[in-house]
């Protein structure tokens, strides 16, 4: 059940892709008068021309030294690569691509040697350090079987088409600080947070082995948009935007079976909009033995804080669209949690959203300093079972409304943490469903149970 009460993009989000769209010209200008076209297939030889089907090269990763910028580079699909190395894009305006009929082609990372363990990333758009790789397209394969991550961006404008990455320890894909207007789009990325053995997959509440926590589709970058991917079955954070995160759209995306489905840490101008995020029925992916995972959140974590000033980031949160986005089966729907106890999240809308079924609706942490939170025209319903607690928890300092919200059932009672410390606690009297306004696809309703609350400071 989706609200329709918000259509529009934010300006900035506009100015990425605008900005986005510029350098891809003038990277499709420069490199049209040098771009190559190299093939590699499994059963090749790193000694041919590689600019044939019929004298393909071998190794991907050796491979992409080879060739410059504009340079696309194919892999046969059906065939499977087994690297060594990282796969390094070094050079502007490079495609990563797959030829031929078939299965996309798979790079499996399950006879890397390359130093660097667990740190290891299967594809690398740009070196690590922010200077090259700009402009750069990773699309149509496979990457699994990595210690590491999938893939990792560390250049300008790079693009995600198309990819799934399967089976990785530390992440799936990773855009770090280093970048600026990257887009993951219609990827898939799974089973990622496992730690392999033997082929299966071990997990330390089954006293099997440590795991360590890892984010399926990550970001750090600035101007990034993550779209209709699919993200599951991980141990971790479906998507994760942290340590000085700015200006970022996370839209269309469907995010099952993961610890958390959406988390916000230090990060600014961030729209979360038009997202499917239901929780695991599977326990090996619940946060803990007894809590199934939350939906989305916002956090103010002091290791993420330290690492954005260090990357010359800024170390709040601030401005975040959360809209029509449909949140079930979760523990809790949307939190906003704090390390300490001096920092305050500002600006936070939360509108025309429909929470299904959510052990808890809204929670925030104790610690918590909010400033100016809007929740406004959202669903909070409970389609079978009890599956819907009070609000816990909203120590809001100014400009908080809470208003326009239909409830199924309803809440007997709604806890405020006011400025000075203290609670304010009121039974509501509920009226009609007002100006609520679902989709004429919505499930039917008995009108007396729907309940609109209008609460604000």
């Amino acid at each position: 059940m989706f609200l329709s009460c918000f259509d529009s993009r934010n300006g900035y989000v506009v100015k990425a892709v605008s900005r986005l769209t510029l350098f891809f010209v003038f990277g499709l200008f420069s490199s049209l008068a040098v771009a190559k076209t190299y093939y590699i297939s499994a059963n090749g030889n790193d000694g041919n021309r590689g600019t044939s089907t019929s004298a393909p090269w071998k190794t991907i990763s050796s491979a992409m030294w080879k060739i410059g910028a504009g340079d696309k580079v194919l892999l046969r699909r059906g065939d499977v690569f087994y690297e060594t190395n990282s796969v390094i894009i070094a050079f502007s305006n490079v495609t990563l691509g797959a030829y031929g009929e078939g299965n996309r082609p798979v790079i499996s990372g399950s006879s890397f040697t390359e130093p660097g363990g667990h740190y290891a990333s299967l594809v690398m758009i740009g070196n690590g350090d922010g200077t090259v790789g700009h402009n750069s397209t990773v699309e149509n394969i496979v990457l699994t079987e990595s210690s590491g991550s999938g893939l990792t961006i560390t250049a300008d404008n790079a693009r995600v088409d198309n990819v799934l990455v399967d089976q990785t320890v530390t992440g799936g894909i990773v855009i770090q600080s280093d970048s600026y207007g990257a887009v993951v789009e219609n990827s898939e990325v799974k089973n990622h947070n496992l730690a392999w053995k033997n082929g299966e997959s071990y997990y330390e509440d089954l006293g099997l082995g440590k795991m360590t926590w890892s984010i399926g589709i990550a970001s750090k970058g600035e101007d990034f948009i993550i779209r209709n991917n699919h993200v599951h079955h991980g141990w971790g954070e479906g998507i994760g935007v942290n340590c000085g995160a700015r200006n970022g759209l996370i839209e269309g995306n469907t995010i099952d079976s993961n610890k958390i489905g959406v988390y916000l840490d230090i990060a600014q101008n961030i729209v979360v909009k038009d997202n499917i995020i239901t929780g695991a029925t599977d326990k090996t992916y619940w946060r803990s033995k007894n809590n199934i995972g939350q939906g989305i959140g916002i956090n103010h974590e002091t290791w993420c804080s330290k690492l954005a000033v260090n990357r010359g980031r800024h170390a709040y949160n601030d401005s975040f669209e959360i809209v029509n986005n449909k949140v079930s089966g979760t523990s809790t729907g949307f939190f906003i949690w704090s390390q300490v106890s001096d920092a305050t999240i500002k600006s936070v809308n939360l509108s025309c959203n429909s929470f299904l079924n959510n052990q808890y609706p809204l929670e925030a942490g104790e610690n918590v300093s909010i400033s100016q939170f809007s929740i406004t025209n959202n669903n909070f319903l409970a389609l079978f079972g009890d599956g819907l607690n009070p609000v816990e928890f909203f120590p809001v300092t100014q400009g908080f409304s809470f208003s326009e919200n239909a409830w199924y059932p309803a809440p007997a009672i709604a806890l405020v943490k006011s400025a000075l410390d203290s609670y304010a606690k009121a039974e509501k009297e509920f009226s009609a469903c007002g100006s609520m306004a679902t989709q004429a696809t919505s499930p039917p309703l008995p009108p007396s149970s729907i309940v609109v609350e209008t609460f604000v400071q």
